[in-house]
């Protein structure tokens, strides 16, 4: 019967060969008779435009319709799962499906609900104890293409509807997890920030899930417990604590790693263990990083050092393996290619391990996958889903992807998918193809940078003020300025949002990037941060007070400020007016624009310009508020017209002394000179006690 098969087979490929000779010789009749047709200069544009549009048509019509009936397909040209298996050999026990007993729930219960545009939370794969807001960008079938809010696309990720990484807007709130909140943004909430962005939470009925109503600690785990893990990227086992909960899952944190090394583990994985498993198992442990003597890592004393407390052996209940068998079929997300699932072949199988084959494609693409991963799916998923499934590459569709001039020269791609990720759907050369040689066993990280590493090119300045303005309350003492309130509608008057500090964001205590001010392009329809305008002035450090002279002396305007003195020429003034006083403050000012010590005698003879003062201290202009700010500046000479701007912007006095002078003229828009002039204020304030 396979001898008989294999002779229809033949058959069949010589018929298609025919019919791909009768076809190239259509193309060249028709070529022949646009030439023609361009020499009758009467008809030229209606021959050449309608040559365009035959020409178009083929290609169009040979780069998705099939040229080729294969065994595997029904009479509609699509993909059967049944053929197919008869056609590999399954009578004779060359190929198998993979029963529907290996998953738990091998095809989705629900109807996808989620849509482009709509926002929920969602761990970070790649940061895996951060909760983050993200924006669906594409779905298609089952399967959801996220976007993280503030950053590019090609930090774009996909994962099916019901993973359980998925939650509701708020779940982070009401569970008490920190909610990362879009680059750029303080005080989030998510009624304001869906107001401003105008966008769509994701529904509740969408998460089907049902579990993440509530966070029960599974089993014996908790959080701060001490238990042996495998950093399954480095093949050590070592020291770890439980750094979270969540349903039936720990969040594994590695003792003196940072907790970008974070990753969720359901409690039955059986890459975690029990205290003493390394010295009973012969392996061995690696103590937490920087730990003072290593070798002679003990776990009780660590323990006692710690003071906390081991994860019972009783909690570890590892699940068996699933039953995977080789030469076992089913479809599985190309890694490299995530937009993409194709028919895969299991080729081994080792412990909790199997090694997947596409099949049509060189042994060089196949890899390792864990024998659970949400990544693999039973035979027809993608049919239940309305996924598309890459059916196996032939030889056919290889020529034809040259010959249609798709193909990047990568054996069997057509272009599909880059490197680089999601921010390009494809390529045109090697150097962007995710099967090219040279890429296909290289880190991805060496493509797509750290979403959390901010380029080093961008400009370093004061650290950003400490303000928490919490958007979801918007409430101001009663004797605060106006406001203003949207409900069902109406407008009523309350407390206006301060711009200046709505739009920066709060110094974290892990970064040392600076971080934007967010910029929402409205004409979106979904709503996402396509934009992000940098807000120079503003730098996640810690205080200045805190910064050894050394290191502050580096991020100032002036290349080598503490030589500006010397350097710069010296000017005797003209006369003592306070205009030539002003120009000497500038050009020679005699002081750091960001002191860390006290002033230096230099700075008496600018002082006069702040007498209005009196005796004002810098405890007492922390307690200003906006009005007496506004007093304040309006005695300053040459001052009085840019006094409104602080009442306008409600800079209060803690405002105040965290400006800088580059915020003056660039976010309040004040003009140079007064704002030399109140700097000099704020400085003779700042050094005030």
């Amino acid at each position: 019967e396979h001898d008989a098969r294999e002779l229809e087979w033949e058959k069949e490929r010589m018929k298609q060969e025919k019919e791909k000779q009768r076809r190239k010789r259509l193309r060249q009749e028709k070529s022949e008779g646009q030439e023609e047709a361009d020499a009758n200069m009467s008809d030229a544009e209606e021959s050449a435009g309608g040559s365009d549009n035959d020409s178009v048509s083929s290609k169009t019509t040979d780069a998705h319709v099939p040229k080729y009936h294969y065994p595997w397909q029904d009479g509609k040209n699509n993909f059967s799962w049944t053929k197919y298996l008869e056609y590999c050999g399954r009578s004779k026990g060359l190929a198998k499906a993979a029963p529907l007993k290996l998953w738990t729930e091998p095809f989705p219960f629900a109807r996808n609900l989620f849509r482009p545009g709509m926002k929920l939370e969602a761990i970070d794969p790649c940061h895996q104890a951060l909760f983050c807001v993200v924006t669906v960008s594409e779905t298609v079938g089952f399967r959801l293409r996220l976007h993280f809010d503030g950053y590019s696309d090609q930090h774009d990720f996909w994962i099916n509807a019901d993973s359980w990484n998925l939650f509701p807007v708020g779940w982070c709130e009401k569970n008490g997890r920190q909610l990362e909140p879009p680059l750029g943004v303080i005080g989030f909430s998510w009624k304001a920030y869906l107001e401003h962005c105008k966008g769509q939470a994701a529904p509740r009925q969408a998460f089907v899930n049902k579990g993440h109503t509530t966070v029960i600690p599974p089993n014996n785990f908790r959080v701060g417990m001490k238990l042996e893990a495998e950093d399954r990227k480095n093949m050590w086992v070592c020291v770890a604590s439980v750094a979270d909960v969540l349903d039936n899952r720990v969040l594994i944190h590695f003792d003196g790693w940072d907790k970008a090394y974070d990753v969720w583990s359901e409690v039955s994985s059986p890459y975690i263990h029990p205290i003493g498993w390394c010295a009973a198992n012969n392996v061995v442990l690696h103590p937490p990083n920087d730990y003072p003597n290593p070798e002679s890592f003990n776990w009780h004393e660590y323990l006692q050092e710690t003071n906390s407390m081991a994860v019972p052996a009783r909690a570890f209940k590892t699940r068996p393996s699933r039953e995977f068998k080789v030469n076992m079929k089913l479809e599985a997300v190309d890694k490299r290619n995530p937009a993409l699932i194709r028919v895969a072949t299991v080729t081994e199988v080792q412990d909790y391990q199997i090694k997947l084959h596409f099949d049509g494609w060189g042994e060089e693409f196949d890899y390792w996958v864990d024998d659970d991963s949400p990544d693999l799916h039973p035979p027809s998923w993608c049919s239940k889903t309305g996924h598309r499934l890459q059916t196996p590459l032939t030889p056919e569709e290889i020529a034809e992807y040259v010959e249609l001039g798709i193909s990047c020269g990568t054996s069997g791609c057509k272009g599909l998918g880059h490197v680089r990720g999601p921010i390009y759907t494809s390529h045109h050369t090697a150097y962007g193809c995710p099967y090219a040689i040279q890429n296909i066993n290289k880190d991805p990280e060496s493509f797509i940078p750290d979403r959390l590493h901010i380029p080093s090119e961008r400009k370093k300045s004061k650290a950003t003020p400490k303000i928490k303005l919490d958007l979801r309350q918007n409430v101001e003492p009663k004797d605060s300025l106006n406001e203003v309130d949207e409900c069902e509608g109406q407008k009523k008057r309350v407390r206006k949002r301060r711009k200046f500090f709505d739009e920066l964001s709060p110094p974290e205590p892990n970064r040392s990037h600076k971080v934007p001010k967010m910029s929402i392009d409205d004409t979106k329809s979904q709503g996402t941060l396509n934009h992000l305008v940098q807000s120079p002035g503003l730098m996640d450090i810690p205080p200045v007070s805190s910064i050894p002279a050394s290191s502050t002396s580096s991020s100032l305007a002036s290349p080598n400020p503490t030589v500006s003195q010397a350097s710069q020429p010296q000017e005797e003034p003209l006369e003592q007016g306070v205009d030539m006083i002003v120009h000497q403050s500038v050009f020679n000012p005699g002081y750091n624009p960001h002191p860390v010590a006290p002033l230096p005698h230099s700075w008496e003879r600018h002082r006069h310009l702040t007498a209005p003062l009196g005796d004002a201290k810098k405890a007492d202009v922390e307690t200003w508020n906006a009005e007496q700010v506004h007093q304040m500046v309006s005695r300053i000479p040459g001052c009085e017209q840019v006094a409104s701007v602080f009442t306008h912007e409600q800079i209060d006095g803690e405002a105040l002394l965290m400006m800088t002078q580059n915020d003056l003229v660039s976010l309040l828009h004040i003009k140079l000179g007064p704002a030399i002039k109140i700097m000099a204020v704020i400085m003779c304030l700042k050094s005030s006690v």
